[in-house]
């Protein structure tokens, strides 16, 4: 096949206002797909922000439970097990 013969060649093409329609549904369902994405990523962060919220909740029930457990009743070595345990380090024992 030649240049002659693909310029020799019919395309059909829709009317130019249907063109048109096309091309402003491709632009509407565009805007709504980054519309959802940005909602999808929005809800992506309050499930992390919330899991972690859980997580270091229940790791402080955890150590409080722990501590009780060995009789611990001092705030401040509380304080302390729990910004260690929330930091991802060990909770250390504390001296009573």
């Amino acid at each position: 096949m030649n240049q002659a013969k693909m310029n020799s060649i019919a395309i059909a093409l829709p009317p130019l206002a249907v063109q048109k329609r096309i091309v402003s549904k491709v632009t509407e369902l565009m805007s709504l797909c980054d519309t959802l994405e940005s909602q999808l990523q929005a809800t992506e962060s309050a499930i992390a922000e919330s899991l972690s919220a859980v997580v270091s909740h229940l790791l402080a029930a955890d150590v409080r439970i722990g501590l009780h457990k060995r009789g611990v009743d001092n705030p401040i070595a509380i304080a302390t097990c729990l910004t260690r345990a929330a930091a991802g380090g060990p909770a250390p024992r504390p001296v009573q």
